[in-house]
């Protein structure tokens, strides 16, 4: 006579033990695809620097921040908060801040981005500084909201600074 209860529990643990490795190749194709998702997206930024409209979006923050900022710590950049180039230079801004952003997470290969960005994400920052100064103190924040902006551009900055000096004990 076949026990139906031995068998019973045999088939609900071999069920749970199909459940949790199912469960687990899901998680591990979910991180996949949520990979490859970041990879396109990192892919896309990093095109975007070598696009016409970069250029043009690069030289359209320099000249609005410099305009505006004048040379008081005090200027109230009257006339520039919710402007159009207000909402342009954050909008350029982002493309760095999601560019530090994929660095910090390992999508995007460090020595890659500071190879292929060298000073231009240095010098960028330096002109985005004094309007990202003015937004912390204008919303009140202690955190920059292109925190992973500026950490990059100190980490590059920092690197190539160091490439430049000679090694220690040559003449």
């Amino acid at each position: 006579m076949v026990d139906f209860s031995a068998l019973a529990t045999w088939l609900t643990a071999g069920g749970s033990v199909a459940l949790v490795i199912t469960l687990v190749v899901l998680v591990y194709q979910m991180r996949q695809n949520t990979r490859a998702v970041e990879q396109e997206l990192a892919m896309a930024l990093m095109g975007d620097l070598t696009s016409p409209s970069f250029a043009d979006r690069r030289h359209h923050l320099h000249h609005t921040v410099a305009r505006f900022r004048g040379k008081a710590p005090t200027d109230t950049w009257e006339g520039f908060d919710d402007t159009k180039d207000d909402f342009e230079a954050r909008s350029f801004a982002y493309k760095y801040e999601l560019i530090g952003l994929l660095v910090k997470r390992k999508t995007l290969d460090y020595g890659f981005v500071r190879d292929v960005l060298q000073w231009s994400v240095v010098a960028d920052w330096r002109d985005f500084a004094p309007l990202d100064a003015h937004l912390k103190a204008r919303f009140g924040a202690q955190i920059s909201e292109w925190q992973h902006f500026a950490e990059l551009a100190a980490r590059i900055r920092n690197d190539l600074k160091a490439r430049e000096r000679p090694p220690a004990g040559a003449a």
